[in-house]
């Protein structure tokens, strides 16, 4: 709704339309501040003997991999305007890809993990790299807005095993915390490094560089899942099914 508000206000009050948004919740949430009890949760606190560096690594490997998608969300703007949309067209199909995109984890909870993570992470980055070879090149079928549903849904659906591939094995917690931090980085490097490319290479660059930093990524994340596999096989009853 921010998307598709951000430029009608604008437009309206004549200043900058996410900027307004923001102070809005902004002050709409400061109340808050003053009602929030503080407390401490030991399962937070505690050093844990089995922390292992797993769930580190899954960090690398999610910061690495959410820069793909993170770079071809933050020049959606500039490539659909080089193809000759509206401000209010993409703002538009912004939203629609951001909304349509909770189909994307609804999909995980009906599914489960039946095929294992990685897996399944591997056919969500398949997924976005289609999209994101639509969306940069005009010629092929498909609008922009669906191009967009489609890159969203797929990644909602691999940010979802994401954040489950590192929650395995992370007995204190305090990885699991960084998560939002580790989607956050990965948006600033995705953007910067395709930044630089799109300068040199123009904005058909954008499938090259997604599956690269993918690649990257499974480098990182496909030794972390047979290793959680095989410790979780160890520990299993043989009657036990492992995802």
């Amino acid at each position: 709704s921010g998307l598709w508000l951000a430029p009608r206000i604008g437009t309206a009050l004549h200043v900058n339309g996410s900027i307004a948004i923001l102070a809005v919740l902004c002050a709409a949430l400061l109340p808050l501040v003053w009602t929030a009890q503080s407390h401490t949760d030991a399962a937070f606190t505690e050093l844990s003997t089995r922390d292992s560096a797993r769930p580190w690594v899954g960090l690398v490997g999610q910061t690495l991999w959410f820069g793909g998608p993170g770079a071809v969300w933050a020049f959606a703007t500039p490539i659909a305007t080089q193809q000759g949309l509206s401000p209010a067209a993409i703002a538009d199909a912004l939203a629609l890809g951001a909304a349509c995109g909770v189909v994307g984890p609804l999909f995980c909870g009906w599914f489960g993990d039946r095929a294992g993570k990685v897996p399944l992470i591997l056919v969500s980055t398949v997924g976005m790299l289609g999209a994101t070879i639509f969306f940069v090149n005009p010629r092929l079928p498909f609008s922009i807005g669906t191009d967009l549903v489609a890159l969203n849904i797929f990644w909602n659906v691999g940010s979802v095993y994401m954040f489950a591939l590192i929650c395995v094995g992370d007995t204190s917690g305090r990885a699991s915390l960084l998560v939002p931090a580790s989607h956050a980085l990965g948006f600033a490097v995705g953007p910067m490094a395709a930044g630089f490319l799109a300068d040199r290479y123009g904005y058909a660059v954008m499938p090259s560089f997604l599956a690269g930093i993918s690649l990257i990524a499974f480098v990182v994340l496909v030794p972390l899942w047979i290793s959680s596999r095989t410790t979780a096989l160890r520990a299993a009853p043989a009657t036990e099914h492992i995802g």
